[in-house]
């Protein structure tokens, strides 16, 4: 979980790591609970990011966020 101020690079930095990771062949789910999933596909093409194999969804609740990491998990 990661917090801060509006438009500081919180987004941007974590789906610059997750892609590192995904691109070194770790499985990645990346859930955003503020940006919904096709903003985040957006960031990823501005950052060039595309072609990283990560899985994404968007959470706030416990509840849906457990269901994403069981289905990513099959």
């Amino acid at each position: 979980l990661v917090g801060g101020d509006p438009g500081i690079g919180k987004s941007t930095i974590l789906l610059q790591a997750a892609a590192r990771m995904a691109g070194a062949g770790k499985r990645v789910l990346y859930i955003s609970g503020e940006e919904a999933v096709e903003q985040v596909r957006l960031r990823a093409r501005r950052l060039g990011l595309t072609e990283a194999p990560m899985a994404l969804a968007n959470a706030t609740a416990l509840r849906d966020i457990t269901a994403s990491l069981e289905a990513e998990r099959d």
